[in-house]
């Protein structure tokens, strides 16, 4: 790739712009938090006020949202190891050996926390942050003790001020996630009826991309219902309402990719002022259910509820009526369109049938009764497995993680090398400020080359626009009162950003710090010194992911490639085995093997655009990739759409006809998964449609008689996807080794 494209891709992903709303509020609580002990230092001259400010700084900064509960646990967490380690560090700090050697233990430790998840990950990064700061000055029995429960205050005080000075509501977190779930489907809606009307193939493209989004919004309103739910005496009807709420979501997301999938094989609408009766009739109701799911989300975001909701309005008749119409013209094709028009009504009436249940449950949130609201029927809910016990939680993670493969084992002692690295090299170079260096260094570290650059790159220059930033406000405002005004704008607008940008709250963090410590100690010059010792602590980072268990994503992006697979194949299994069934735990089945697959393709997207920020290959190369990721969404999509279409057509010669189909189709890309994990070129691609030896001939007809049904249409939809499945995956084999340059 010519290097001005890679640098120009490069840029593109330091100004990236994340999906997601600057937090003012959070910004707001950590700019008092920190901004407060200050204040009280000004007055009372304790030393301990500045470890109170760091405290409570980054105890709001743990704080991500969701539940009271879990929020308390990880503020508390970060409070109560975050004022030991201050003390361990400041006494062990007196040698630069053992200094050395305590920061490598400690922050490995650390770092070894991301095995228990991405909160106590979290918790782990900025207690490593607090060792690099204590142990950069050292201090005997009192002060050290003195300075631990200074981290303590700050961050008692952090956490009352974001738990208890606010209303204390334990649903509020999972009102705005399912709030937030309902609107993004309310927007997949929209954007199917947009890409309907347009009738092109880069509309449902851009529809298969969404999926992602969609199933991660889900995902995390289930954590947040989780979270309050698990430990409660008894259960509320505001949580059983909010659960079916929550199921309806996911029920409505599956039947929203089968629509989408029935529409887009449905073919052009036609063009403008000929277009297709019912595809306008079809568009209209997806119209409804957007303004419909949109005014869902209000209600259950608005505490004290609101009016009962009126029903998602359309005409089912007039839909049907239309198909009738639309088909008078004869022929084979036509009589195609029409049978998949008719699936899609039955998928509307669904949708409709989904939203009404929602629509009856939203306003009842504030009900005083606990009466649980009626959930969704079609689909039984899987039973909530177990939770395993404690000691399972604690040494399980460690048993599977103590071993010398382990990513996470290899991180942390990358990350607790890096920082005693760091503090060698101030100790060595006697640099003042020195922590600055270790806690770069900690903060970029991340498991993946990719991620570690581009945060490092990020860090490097946000710092020196803030460091730009600061000496400009140094050299025009010298009053201390004015100072901190400003840091509190600075603090408040670069926590705010965080969620949108780490390079533009590097850009207000650097200001917010450099002032408040020129403040502290009256040298006005330290700006350079944070600039240089970012430049330095970013160099450490970078070579250490590169030297020490370097890791690309190449490598790692096969295994996450064939799980997505795996995951389409037992999609389709289900798929195959709910078809017209009456058994109670078939759409069950059905719907945990879609979340799974939802999940796998997801994850191995991220893997995916880890690998696209470590490449130094064409561009071309990573086409194939891309197809893998969107042919892997759409077969399950397709799996879905026909595992919602029997009707009373699912005799049992045409589900045998189906198994057979689902053996050949599951083979075939179980050897693809196979092929990805292995890097080596697929088999070629079996006849999906010819019989099985004993079959004797009762077969599926291939591919150009299969118009006549839309069962048969549907089988040959799949296997055309998994044919270019079998292509992708064929065209990346031989350029796997040049996909990147980790």
């Amino acid at each position: 790739m010519p290097s001005r494209e890679r640098t120009l891709r490069l840029l593109k992903s330091i100004a990236h712009i994340e999906p997601a709303r600057p937090s003012l509020k959070s910004g707001l609580r950590a700019a008092v938090a920190a901004l407060v002990p200050v204040l009280v230092g000004q007055a009372v001259p304790v030393h301990a006020t500045s470890w109170a400010t760091l405290g409570g700084f980054l105890a709001t900064v743990a704080d991500k949202g969701g539940s009271y509960r879990a929020r308390a646990a990880t503020m508390g967490a970060l409070t109560v190891v975050g004022a030991l380690a201050a003390v361990v560090m400041a006494l062990a700090g007196g040698s630069p050996w053992t200094a050395t050697i305590a920061l490598f233990v400690g922050v490995s430790a650390a770092g070894f926390a991301r095995v228990y998840g991405a909160e106590a990950g979290s918790v782990g990064g900025l207690v490593a942050i607090i060792m690099a700061a204590s142990i950069a000055a050292p201090a005997d029995g009192a002060e050290a003790l003195a300075r631990g429960a200074g981290v303590l205050a700050g961050g008692l005080w952090a956490m009352a001020l974001g738990l208890l000075l606010w209303p204390i509501r334990p649903y509020r977190p999972v009102r705005v996630a399912v709030a937030a779930c309902y609107r993004a489907l309310a927007d997949h809606a929209a954007a199917l009826e947009d890409a309907s009307r347009r009738g092109e193939e880069a509309g449902y493209h851009a529809l298969v991309q969404r999926h992602a989004t969609l199933r991660a919004a889900i995902e995390a309103a289930r954590a947040a219902l989780g979270g309050v739910r698990r430990g409660r005496q008894g259960e509320s009807g505001r949580g059983e309402r909010l659960l079916v709420l929550l199921q309806d979501a996911d029920q409505l997301f599956g039947t929203l990719v089968a629509l989408a999938d029935t529409l887009e094989a449905a073919g052009d609408p036609g063009p403008p002022g000929r277009r297709s009766e019912a595809r306008v009739e079809a568009e209209r109701a997806l119209a409804a259910f957007a303004r419909s799911a949109h005014e869902v989300a209000r209600v259950v975001e608005t505490e004290g509820g609101g009016p009962r909701l009126q029903p998602c309005a359309w005409d089912e008749q007039a839909l049907r009526a239309a198909i009738a119409r639309d088909a008078r013209e004869g022929g084979r094709a036509a009589a195609m369109t029409r049978s998949r028009l008719l699936h899609a009504a039955a998928l509307l009436a669904l949708l409709r049938e989904y939203l009404r249940v929602a629509a009856e449950t939203a306003p009842t949130l504030d009900d005083n009764d606990d009466s649980p609201a009626e959930g969704p029927q079609r689909e039984p809910a899987a039973a909530t497995p177990s939770e395993p016990k404690l000691r399972d939680r604690v040494l399980g993670p460690l048993r599977e993680n103590l071993t010398a493969r382990s990513l996470s084992l290899r991180h942390a002692l990358r990350v607790g090398l890096a920082a005693a690295v760091g503090l060698a090299v101030s100790h060595g170079f006697e640099l003042r400020r020195g922590y600055w260096i270790t806690i770069t260094a900690v903060s970029i570290l991340q498991p993946y080359t990719g991620a570690t650059v581009l945060k490092g790159l990020q860090r490097i220059a946000g710092t020196v626009l803030g460091g730009l930033l600061a000496a400009g406000i140094a050299a025009v405002v010298h009053d201390p009162l004015g100072l901190l005004a400003l840091v509190f704008v600075l603090a408040t607008v670069g926590v705010a950003l965080l969620p949108v940008n780490y390079g533009a709250f590097s850009a207000f963090l650097t200001p917010t710090f450099v002032l408040l410590a020129e403040l502290s100690s009256g040298d006005h010059h330290l700006t350079h010194l944070r600039v240089v010792n970012t430049l330095i602590g970013g160099a450490i980072a970078l070579a250490a992911i590169a030297l020490v268990w370097p890791s690309p994503e190449r490598d790692r992006f096969p295994e996450h490639m064939a799980q997505a697979l795996r995951a389409a194949r037992e999609t389709l299994a289900r798929a195959a085995a709910a078809y017209g069934s009456e058994q109670a735990g078939a759409e069950a089945a059905l719907a945990a093997a879609r979340r799974d697959a939802g999940l796998a393709t997801s994850n191995a997207e991220a893997s995916f655009q880890r690998l696209v920020s470590e490449s130094r290959g064409a561009s071309e190369a990573l086409e194939p990739l891309m197809t893998e990721l969107t042919y892997t969404r759409r077969v399950v999509a397709s799996a879905v759409a026909l595992a919602s279409s029997p009707g009373p057509s699912a005799s049992p010669s045409r589900r045998e006809e189906l198994a057979r189909f689902e053996r050949r189709a599951g083979r075939a890309l179980e050897d693809l998964a196979e092929a990805v994990a292995e890097q080596r070129p697929p088999a070629p691609l079996p006849d999906l449609f010819a019989p099985e030896p004993g079959d004797e001939g009762a077969g599926i007809e291939p591919a150009p008689t299969t118009l006549g049904t839309l069962f048969q249409a549907q089988l040959d939809r799949v296997a055309r996807q998994i044919t270019v499945l079998h292509a992708a995956v064929s065209r990346a084999t031989p350029a796997a080794p040049e996909r990147s340059g980790g």
